[in-house]
């Protein structure tokens, strides 16, 4: 069926005391993919120094990094 919404991506952090969460849907397999792709920069950017307590994780649907130390998160995902 033509116009469903078929993908979701979402955003969710915790960083420096602010939380928050931001979900974004879309008809289209291509506008989904590049809001992901767009998210993902601007999650790296983010990305604190490299250490033992940092856990990245970066998947095709999924890309985020928790600092186990501080507690700090981001992620982006996508969903269908």
């Amino acid at each position: 069926m033509q116009g469903v919404e078929t993908m979701t991506v979402t955003i969710d952090y915790f960083l420096d005391s602010e939380r928050g969460s931001d979900t974004f849907r879309f008809a289209v397999r291509e506008d989904a993919q590049a809001k992901f792709l767009s998210l993902r920069a601007q999650v790296m950017a983010q990305l604190p120094p490299a250490t033992d307590d940092l856990e990245l994780v970066d998947e095709p649907d999924f890309y985020g990094f928790l600092d186990r130390s501080t507690g700090k998160y981001v992620r982006v995902f996508t969903m269908e």
